[in-house]
C-alpha cells in the first residue's frame, strides 16, 4: 500500500516540475519556427507546428520506463539538490536556443562537476545552502551512471526517431550555388522515477511523504529529464547521417558505462567521466560537420532532379517517392530542371508517370492517376539553382 501511495504521489509531483512545461513550450517554439522557415523557403508547411510537441512527449515514455527500472533497481539515489541542479542547467542551456547543448553529456556532465565543487560554497540563504549541502550526499558514481544511461537513451532516440520531422531548407554553398539541406532540431522529454533520500527531502519540504525501505526512508519522484538534438545534413541522406550519429553516441555511452563502474570504486574518476563525456559528444558533432562538407547531396545533378522533400498526404507520398531519389523522366520526357518538370507534368493533368532512380541506384517506374482536389504539383520539393532562395518552388 505504501508503494502505491508513493507511486501516485510521485506521478503527481511530475506536473509540478517546471521542466515539464519548459519542454512543452520549447517544442512548440521549435515547431512554429520550423513552419516559418518552410514557408519562407517553399511557401508551404511540411509538417504541422505541433508535431514536435507530440513527439517530444510520446517518444520518451518507453525509455523513461526502462530507465526507471534501472535507477530504482541499482539503488541510484539523487537528493533534491541534485534534481534542482540538473533542472537549473537545463533551463540555462535552453535559453541559448541551441538544443544540442541539452545532450546529457553537457547537462549531467556539468552537474557531476558542480556536485564535486558547489557543496563548499555558502550563500547565507538557508534553502539554497541546504540544496548545496545535498550535493555532498551524491556519490559521483550516481551521476556518472545517470549520465551514461541518459546518453544511451539519447543515442537510442537519435537512431530510432531522430530523422522524424527532418525539415528541408535552402542555402547558398561556399561557391554561391543554391543547395538543399535537411535540418533536425529535436527535443525529447524522459519521465523517469528516481529515489530521493528522505532526510534530505524533509529538511527542505517537511510535508513530503516518504517510502520506507528497511531502515532507510526515500521519496519516489517522477522527474522529467530533457534531451536535445540538432543536426544539419547536406552531404548525405538524412536518415543515414542521423543514424550514423546515433551509433557514435551509443559507442560513447558504452564507454561512459565503463567509466561509471570505475567511478564507483574511484570517486575522483567522476571528473574524468564528465569531461570525457562532454569532449566526446562535441567531437562527434565536429566530425559530422567536417565530413558533411565533403559532398553536396541535394544539389543539381547532370541529369534528373533530386527530391529534397515530400509533403505528407500528397500524391508524391502516395506514390512512395522518397527523399534523395532522382526523377529522370516525367511522362516520357527527360527533366533536368524544375521548369522542365512543370512543363512535362502539365502534358497530362490526369496522369503522372515518373522514371525514378532510387537511393540504391536502381531505376524504377512510378505512375498514378491524379484526381481533382489533390495537390496539383504532386507535393515534391526540389532545389532550383536558377531561382533565389525565397522563390524556390514546390514541384
Amino acid at each position: 500500500m505504501d508503494w502505491f501511495v508513493e507511486f501516485i504521489t510521485g506521478v503527481g509531483r511530475f506536473f509540478l516540475h517546471p521542466i515539464f512545461y519548459l519542454v512543452v513550450i520549447l517544442s512548440l517554439i521549435i515547431g512554429f519556427n520550423r513552419v516559418k522557415q518552410e514557408r519562407r523557403h517553399f511557401h508551404i508547411r511540411i509538417f504541422d507546428a505541433v508535431s514536435e510537441w507530440k513527439y517530444a512527449i510520446t517518444n520518451g515514455l518507453l525509455p523513461g520506463l526502462v530507465l526507471s527500472l534501472f535507477t530504482i533497481g541499482l539503488g541510484i539515489v539523487i537528493p533534491v539538490g541534485g534534481i534542482v541542479l540538473i533542472a537549473t542547467l537545463t533551463v540555462v542551456f535552453s535559453l541559448t536556443i541551441r538544443f544540442r547543448w541539452l545532450s546529457p553529456a553537457f547537462v549531467i556532465g556539468l552537474a557531476l562537476l558542480f556536485s564535486l565543487s558547489l557543496p563548499q560554497w555558502e550563500t547565507g540563504n538557508h534553502m539554497v545552502d541546504t540544496l548545496l549541502h545535498d550535493l555532498s550526499l551524491i556519490h559521483p558514481a550516481s551521476f556518472a551512471a545517470l549520465l551514461a544511461m541518459l546518453l544511451a537513451t539519447e543515442a537510442y532516440l537519435i537512431m530510432r526517431n531522430g530523422s522524424q520531422l527532418s525539415s528541408p531548407r535552402l542555402e547558398r554553398s561556399r561557391r554561391g550555388r543554391i543547395i538543399g539541406v535537411h535540418v533536425v532540431n529535436r527535443l525529447w522529454m524522459i519521465p523517469m522515477f528516481v529515489l530521493l533520500p528522505g532526510d534530505a527531502v524533509t529538511s527542505v519540504f517537511d510535508w513530503w511523504p516518504l517510502l520506507s525501505i528497511g531502515q532507510e526512508s526515500y521519496a519516489l519522484c517522477l522527474v522529467p529529464f530533457s534531451i536535445g538534438f540538432y543536426q544539419k545534413i547536406k552531404g548525405s541522406l538524412p536518415q543515414e547521417s542521423i543514424f550514423y550519429t546515433g551509433r557514435k553516441v551509443m559507442a560513447l555511452a558504452v564507454f561512459m558505462i565503463v567509466l561509471a563502474i570505475v567511478t564507483y570504486w574511484m570517486p575522483l574518476m567522476g571528473i574524468a567521466t564528465a569531461l570525457l563525456a562532454m569532449i566526446g559528444r562535441e567531437l562527434i558533432s565536429i566530425q559530422h560537420r567536417v565530413q558533411d562538407d565533403d559532398y553536396l547531396y541535394f544539389s543539381r545533378r547532370g541529369h534528373g532532379l533530386v527530391i529534397l522533400g515530400v509533403i505528407p498526404k500528397s500524391p508524391a507520398e502516395k506514390m512512395a517517392l522518397q527523399v534523395g531519389e532522382i526523377i529522370t523522366k516525367v511522362n516520357g520526357v527527360s527533366v533536368a530542371s524544375v521548369d522542365e518538370f512543370y512543363y512535362s507534368l502539365q502534358k497530362n493533368r490526369a496522369f503522372a508517370k515518373l522514371e525514378v532512380i532510387d537511393t540504391n541506384g536502381e531505376l524504377r517506374l512510378v505512375q498514378r492517376a491524379l484526381y481533382d482536389g489533390e495537390h496539383h504539383e504532386l507535393g515534391i520539393l526540389f532545389v532550383d539553382e536558377e531561382k533565389t532562395v525565397d522563390r524556390e518552388q514546390v514541384g
